[in-house]
């Protein structure tokens, strides 16, 4: 429910409990797209949480890899410091 939510914080806070639930060893693949919609954030906090989420259950059979290195170029290519990291 919380991922349907408008919100980046709450899809971040999401996001960050199914990282402990993929850490517990449950397959949370279901919500790469999210997780793509997090890393996207401008708040580099939710990016945080979205960056740490996708290193943890992104694979190379993963379908939205490609959104994911479109994304990491696009923020390391930034003007803004915060989205470089």
């Amino acid at each position: 429910m919380e991922l349907r939510q408008d919100s980046v914080f709450i899809k971040a806070n999401a996001i960050e409990k199914l990282a402990y639930l993929q850490m517990m060893g449950y397959d949370i693949s279901w919500a790469s797209f999210n997780i793509i919609e997090v890393m996207a954030s401008t708040k580099f906090t939710e990016k945080r949480i979205g960056y740490m989420a996708a290193s943890q259950c992104f694979h190379d059979g993963t379908d939205v890899l490609m959104l994911t290195t479109n994304l990491i170029r696009k923020d390391l290519h930034s003007s803004i410091m915060y989205e470089t990291g």
